[in-house]
């Protein structure tokens, strides 16, 4: 039971991956094993068996990476699980596409407002 509830998740495996840093008393032996220790566990929790899925894997974290992060939050329930590219890219286009209507709206509102406070000319 305690393993499961200290157990580290794919998505922390990847964090610790990417940013691990050489200290200044240990050895490049010695980070070398660390990032091997944490890709392995990254890969083994997404059950990453091919090529082609650590390929996705890879290319989808970089997706991720460049994502601005009111964006993340918006997936915030899913975003671990977004492993797939194409799959990821789908989503953040969607939430793109809806954001320009939103604007839009709130622009409309605000003529609109704009518009009621003009005053009317006099002749």
């Amino acid at each position: 039971m305690l393993l499961k509830r200290f157990r580290v998740t794919g998505d922390r495996f990847r964090l610790y991956f990417s940013q691990q840093k050489k200290n200044p008393d240990s050895t490049w032996r010695d980070i070398y094993f660390e990032l091997s220790s944490y890709f392995e566990g990254w890969i083994k929790e997404l059950k990453i068996t091919t090529f082609d899925q650590l390929k996705n894997l890879i290319i989808a974290d970089q997706i991720k990476i460049k994502t601005l992060a009111n964006i993340k939050e918006h997936f915030l329930d899913i975003w671990a699980d977004l492993n797939h590219p194409l799959e990821l890219a789908e989503k953040l286009d969607a939430y793109n596409n809806l954001r320009p209507g939103m604007k839009s709206n709130s622009n409309q509102t605000f003529k609109k407002k704009e518009e009621f406070r003009k005053p009317f000319p006099l002749k």
